[in-house]
This record gives C-alpha cells, structure tokens and sequence, in this order.
C-alpha cells in the first residue's frame, strides 16, 4: 500500500505543478491523449516496479531518496519550461508545451528510474 501511495504522490506532485502554473496542452485530442499514453507507459513502469522495490528496502534513508528524486527534477523541469526567456539567444521555447511534456519530462525520469533500478538490484539481498 505504501508503494503504491508513492507513486501517486508522484504523479500528483507533477499534476500539481502543471496545474498550479497554468500549463495547457493546446491540442487536446485523442490523438494526444494516445500520444501522452504510450510515451509514459514506460516511465510509469519503471516508477511502480521501484516504488515496490524501494518499499521492500529496510533502508528508509534510500527511500525518502528515491521519492525526493522521482519529484524534484520533474517539477524542476516544468517550472523552467514554464518561464523560458523569448530570446532567441536562450533555450526554444515550447509554445503549446506539447514537445517537452511528451518528450524531455519522460526521458528525465527514465533515466532516473533506470539508475534507481538498477540501484535495487544492485544493492538487494540474496
């Protein structure tokens, strides 16, 4: 139980920033909402499959890690995509926001997933 309240605070903790900054998909159709499902389908995996892990620890110092991980650099991520600056001497700008939620938020927590997964195994007990 406790794993799976983790990974909800996850995802809600990036539900709530998007929402709280005011972050809209233009494009809300179901093309999109097809899009958005099978580009985080494997992130999501990847967190429920360390959520369980990390709750099968007796480490609960790597655990608070692991959840503080799995949220700051996201939210991090939307908050600098929120406020990009419109010169053209800075990083693109995401007009509709559609290419960094459907690309870079994903591909950041893989990569974190994949390195706390591997983490876990690494460090479990045969």
């Amino acid at each position: 139980m406790k794993a799976f309240i983790s990974v909800l605070t996850v995802i809600f903790a990036h539900f709530i920033f998007i929402l709280f900054l005011g972050i809209r998909v233009e494009d809300f159709t179901s093309e999109t909402v097809l899009f958005f499902m099978m580009v985080y389908t494997v992130p999501l995996l990847l967190l429920v499959s360390n959520s369980a892990l990390a709750y099968r620890s007796t480490n609960r110092r790597k655990r608070w890690i692991w959840l503080i991980t799995s949220i700051v650099p996201g939210c991090l991520f939307i908050v600098s995509a929120k406020y990009q600056p419109t010169s053209p001497g800075g990083f693109p700008i995401f007009p509709d926001y559609q290419i960094e939620l459907g690309f870079f938020l994903p591909a950041i927590h893989c990569f974190l997933q994949i390195i706390w997964l591997l983490d876990w195994v690494a460090t479990r007990k045969h």
